[in-house]
């Protein structure tokens, strides 16, 4: 009996990752031939717009353009939730990895006069990851974190476009964004931290859930892939916030084991 219940046991597993394996394979397939046509429609739409000058005054012309780029965002943040578990290790240097982040999306952060910097301590060991996921996950944090700071309304002093140095006399909050990175027993832990409004507590409950959001055109995935990704490498998510002022922030922290292991199971 207990040799018939260990081969059922076999089988059924077995099932399931065929059945797992043929849900990811349809979901990304769907998602891809929806998105490319819908990736030619708005290419089309740009154009039109091109030789009809009149039209972006239409509010329903730009609602129209509005509706097929959230159509596509959903789609794309679909396909990354889905696939956001197959991952290709290799063995990363955080430091070097978080610099080429902060490099890449500077200039896009600090056009809307929000301080982007970078807190490295030397000497972090290499950490086994899937470099295109993790900066996946990143990524979306930074997004998160530059939608919470461009809604806030306080005083800024003038970018420098020359070298994204805040130049002037500060008359009010500084909006920041951290990526920073740490060492502790048998971890690696990167933040992104912004002090922006922070995030109400009972959002929080549910924060993490697929197609939840509290954003007027979110698609409610962002922290879902994070989340995904981060244990798919055998680490997780954390939030801490505050939401009271003068000190409000929000700080994300992905936890990423140094064993190999642990990344695999």
């Amino acid at each position: 009996m207990k040799e018939q219940t260990s081969v059922s046991c076999r089988s059924d597993c077995s099932a399931i990752k065929d059945l797992n394996h043929y849900y990811h394979y349809f979901v990304s397939k769907i998602s891809h031939e929806i998105r490319n046509p819908l990736t030619l429609v708005y290419s089309s739409l740009q154009l039109i717009e091109k030789s009809y000058p009149e039209l972006p005054d239409s509010n329903l012309w730009g609602q129209i353009k509005q509706d097929v780029q959230d159509i596509i965002f959903l789609l794309n943040d679909l396909s990354s939730f889905n696939n956001s578990s197959v991952l290709k290790l290799a063995m990363l240097n955080p430091a070097d990895f978080l610099a080429s982040i902060a490099a890449a999306c500077r200039p896009s952060i600090e056009s809307h006069g929000i301080l982007l910097s970078l807190e490295i301590p030397e000497g972090l060991p290499a950490v086994p990851a899937d470099a295109i996921k993790l900066k996946e996950a990143l990524m979306n944090l930074l997004r998160n974190a530059q939608e919470a700071l461009c809604g806030e309304s306080r005083s800024m002093s003038r970018t420098d476009s020359s070298d994204g140095k805040f130049v002037g006399t500060d008359t009010g909050f500084r909006k920041k964004i951290c990526i920073s990175a740490e060492y502790s027993d048998g971890f690696i832990f990167l933040h992104v931290r912004d002090n922006g409004p922070g995030i109400p507590s009972e959002y929080l409950a549910d924060i993490y859930d697929p197609f939840v959001t509290h954003k007027p055109s979110g698609t409610g995935l962002g922290l879902s892939i994070v989340r995904n990704i981060a244990r798919r490498h055998g680490g997780n998510v954390t939030i801490s916030t505050n939401t009271l002022p003068p000190d409000t922030y929000t700080d994300v922290c992905i936890s990423l084991p140094l064993s190999a292991a642990a990344a695999e199971n």
